[in-house]
């Protein structure tokens, strides 16, 4: 390399120093930049004599294109200082012709600095191999490769910027993050106000680009993704309550860090997914599902639903075993942004039912409503309520497990079959004898609002002890049958859980029915099931009866557009039943080697024939 290269190489470096590494330090910045200007001159000088100093001519050609080269490569100079923001307030642009004047010259600049600076080391290594003689043919294929070297590295930069602009990734891992269902699209489309998603990750986190990418594909104007760093940002971490990095925060409201007044903080809900990514594969494949009900309790707003006690119904106290408890309902509710109350005779629901319920819930009842509570129940839908009835079936006629539901449940347009559901196929085993043909479970459903998410994603849903159900004759009330058994349950009507041919029919049957009725301002909406022990802890944890409540309470509080579903990666493990454990045995210890032997059988006769 040449002496004039070098002071070349040094003079473009001081300036790069000068303007991307000092450019806060003022007298430093025009040092270097005053000291590469004259290496630079200084170099194109020597150029100019070592042209002057040789009589062959294809030395002379070679160091006059390598000049002209070295002054395209000065003229990038010129160009880079015209996208500066100095330039660009000295020429008074400003707004979209500033950008784009700045993002123009910002792209051509390097490309004249490559297209002068290839090609120039080029010819000088030419000369610097052949310092006495060069003809003039090796003076073109040097140039020629400069240029080619230079305009191949110039691609490079629209092929990024399209590349950018045109993002696709194809991931053929085994492991996979969930990406956004439609639940959790229809919740981001229906945000109202602007909701802030805060990723708390150092950048240097593996798990960011993850979530990062979950997030480019969930596209909402309402919604404003940031990256933020819990060390960095201590005050603004303490004000959203994450202890540490890892957390996925979402906002809706003004955040302020410096307010002390818990009350005036904004809704926010925290999704934590950790740093480390094998400890966060687990929570990326079911990211989806966590981030859904995020975005659906800020797109609902807070609502509040009222739960009846005080008749021997489902209940989240402590104590009370899975298939009697509520637990399970209770914080599904408050998840999706429900504030839960009690409503009992002592607080008011022998008089009239809150002004602020936006739903009631009534959850399997064993004891008895009073008239006074049927009345105020009545009232409200009157005036554009809306109930969620988890009913017992009907077994008998004795007043003892009477609930007092019916005159409610007629006004609903429902009423109860006699017996209990059971089935010996397409159940679920739990206690491994008789007393499990109660345990239902069934994909059949209609495609009401409540139910259309189950009918599409052919989900299950589980029952234990329910009762079939049907429409009143002659009611004003518009009933939907919602969710149906298969065709091989019956309702058992004497408690032997034997099919009596005769007395009782195998078929499809109701147990959830959707009514509405009124009009205007007043039109109720209600859903009735034959079982409450399907939103018990015993049942809740199934995904079709998630699924089921999350879509009812939608329709119920006129929410329904929020219903879909969400994608989930995690591992499905696979369990056989005893049949077909037996068929794989007997097929891999008895069917293969007879084939095997078959085989051998055949081909032996056949050697035997041709000998023959």
């Amino acid at each position: 390399m040449s002496p004039m290269v070098l002071l070349y190489l040094v003079g473009m470096a001081a300036i790069f120093a000068a303007e991307r590494l000092f450019d806060s330090y003022e007298t430093v910045r025009m040092v270097l930049d005053l000291g590469g200007v004259v290496a630079i001159g200084v170099s194109l000088f020597m150029r100019v004599q070592a042209r002057n100093a040789h009589d062959n001519e294809g030395i002379r050609e070679a160091h006059r294109r390598a000049m002209l080269f070295q002054i395209v490569a000065i003229g990038a100079l010129v160009t880079y200082a015209m996208s500066t923001r100095g330039f660009v307030e000295l020429a008074g642009f400003d707004g979209e012709m500033a950008t784009r004047w700045k993002g123009v010259w910002g792209a051509v600049w390097p490309a004249m600095w490559l297209i002068g600076t290839l090609p120039m080391l080029a010819l000088d290594r030419a000369v610097d191999s052949s310092p006495i003689l060069m003809p003039t043919r090796r003076v073109q294929q040097a140039m020629n490769n400069g240029l080619i070297a230079a305009l191949g590295v110039c691609l490079v930069f629209p092929v990024n910027f399209i590349a950018s602009r045109h993002t696709h990734e194809w991931d053929f891992s085994y492991f996979q993050t969930a990406k956004p269902g439609s639940a959790t699209a229809n919740a981001a489309a229906a945000l109202t106000e602007p909701v802030t998603v805060r990723i708390f990750q150092p950048t240097s986190s593996e798990v960011l680009p993850k979530i990062e990418n979950y997030f480019k594909k969930l596209n909402s104007p309402n919604l404003t993704v940031e990256v933020v760093d819990q060390a960095a940002e201590p005050k603004l971490a303490r004000y959203l309550k994450v202890s540490n990095n890892g957390y996925i925060a979402f906002t809706q409201g003004e955040v302020d860090p410096n307010e002390t007044d818990s009350s005036k903080r904004p809704a926010t809900h925290l999704v934590n997914v950790g740093t480390e990514m094998r400890r966060a594969r687990k929570k990326l494949k079911t990211l989806d599902g966590e981030v859904g009900k995020a975005l659906i309790a800020l797109a609902r707003g807070q609502l509040t639903a009222y739960v009846t006690t005080g008749h021997g119904e489902l209940t989240w106290d402590k104590g009370v075993m899975a298939p009697r408890s509520a637990q399970g309902v209770k914080q599904l509710l408050e998840l999706w942004n429900f504030k839960i109350k009690k409503l009992s005779l002592t607080d008011g629901l022998g008089d009239a039912i809150p002004d602020d319920a936006d739903v009631v819930l009534i959850l399997g009842p064993t004891r008895p409503f009073i008239e006074a509570e049927i009345s105020a129940l009545e009232r409200y839908l009157d005036g554009g309520g809306a109930l969620l009835v988890a009913a017992e079936p009907k077994i008998g006629q004795s007043a003892l497990r009477s609930d007092g539901l019916d005159p409610l449940l007629k006004k609903l347009g429902v009423e109860r079959e006699d017996g209990v559901l059971a089935s010996t196929q397409q159940v679920v085993a739990i206690s491994r004898n008789q007393t499990d043909r109660l345990n239902i479970t069934t994909s059949s459903f209609s495609t009401h609002p409540s139910t259309v998410v189950l009918a599409d994603a052919n989900a299950r849903v589980f029952a234990s002890t329910a009762g079939a159900l049907k429409a009143v004759t002659n009611s004003d009330a518009k009933v939907v049958s919602t969710v149906r058994t298969s065709a091989t349950t019956w309702s058992d009507l004497d408690g032997n859980l034997e099919f009596d041919k005769g007395v009782e029919v195998k078929k499809a049957q109701p147990f959830a029915m959707a009514a509405s009725g009124g009009k205007g301002d007043d039109a109720w909406r209600a859903i009735v099931t034959g079982d409450s022990t399907m939103f018990s802890d015993l049942a809740i944890v199934v995904g079709g009866n998630q699924q089921l409540l999350n879509d009812g309470m939608n329709w119920l509080t006129r929410n329904e557009t929020l219903s879909g579903t969400t994608e989930n990666e995690e591992d499905i493990q696979i369990q056989h039943t005893k049949e077909g454990q037996a068929g794989w045995f007997y097929a891999t210890v008895l069917g293969f080697p007879a084939i095997i032997f078959v085989f051998g059988l055949v081909r032996t006769r056949r050697r035997k024939g041709g000998e023959a």
